[in-house]
């Protein structure tokens, strides 16, 4: 999937005049998938794992722009924001990736976010198209029961480029943080909870585990499809919010608090009765 779009968007981009600033990330979308390749057959640590992917992220920082009067303060803080916002999206990706058809669906969305805010001459609207279209093609050999799979190779790699689409977004003034991002907020919701109860429960986060929330539904009753299904309907209406004109104001925070609220109720369904099997 990552080879497909890389090649779309490269047919695109020759569209329009892009900097050597702006092919940078594609670079280090490469790089987190050469670290992903060789993890899978060397199964390198996670100090190097981060190291790698703390420098593809990095390949975004050239262009992140300020005011000229800007404090040094808030350079730095912009700076250390895209840099770990990349880091993040690298590895929750890629912690997501779990069932058949999660990742896929979601890409597909939040391509089509991208090429819907963002318009058809604009990067990020390139990059949202070609999104879209790998993922939609790679959904049929992914969907449940899968017969393709993205690996830390396209997992971790596609999470750079929605870093990278996200913040062209934000960089032409498209959209705020919130807007650009709110498709993959549940996502980001389900990594983050998962993190802080193993953390708070003294296990170690770098070890394999299978207790993410769409984990626990997709090895109960509810299977691979129907679990992703619900992440990606989750994932689309924050997109149509966040496609509305205007400030976002109370409906996103309808949203999120919608969000908690259901994965409350359902990581309560899930501990109760729902039970765990295989992952695949």
């Amino acid at each position: 999937m990552l080879v497909a779009v890389l090649a779309v968007f490269a047919v695109q981009a020759r569209t329009r005049v892009v900097g050597w600033q702006e092919v940078l990330p594609i670079g280090g979308s490469l790089i987190v998938g050469l670290v992903g390749w060789l993890d899978d057959r060397r199964s390198l640590s996670v100090g190097a794992r981060l190291v790698a992917h703390g420098a593809a992220a990095a390949t975004m920082l050239p262009l992140v722009g300020w005011p000229v009067l800007a404090p040094p303060w808030l350079e730095s803080a912009a700076l250390a924001w895209w840099w770990f916002w990349g880091v993040a999206m690298i590895n929750v990706t890629n912690f997501m990736d779990g069932i058949d058809g999660l990742i896929g669906l979601q890409m597909a969305v939040f391509g089509a976010h991208l090429f819907f805010l963002a318009g058809a001459t604009s990067l990020a609207g390139n990059l949202g198209l070609a999104l879209f279209g790998g993922a939609v093609g790679f959904l049929a050999w992914n969907w449940a029961p899968a017969r393709v799979f993205l690996g830390d190779v396209g997992s971790g790699s596609l999470g750079l480029l929605c870093c990278f689409g996200g913040f062209l977004l934000v960089r032409s003034g498209q959209a705020g943080v919130i807007r650009a991002f709110l498709p993959i907020f549940p996502l980001l919701i389900d990594a983050t909870v998962t993190l802080l109860r193993r953390s708070l429960n003294g296990e170690r986060i770098t070890q394999p585990h299978r207790t993410h929330l769409y984990q626990r539904l997709a090895n109960g009753t509810w299977g691979h499809a129907r679990a992703s299904l619900l992440y990606g309907g989750v994932a689309l209406l924050g997109a149509v919010i966040a496609w509305r004109p205007g400030p976002l104001g109370s409906p996103v925070w309808c949203y999120l608090a919608g969000v908690m609220v259901l994965g409350v109720g359902l990581d309560r369904s899930a501990n109760a009765g729902f039970g765990l099997g295989s992952s695949r």
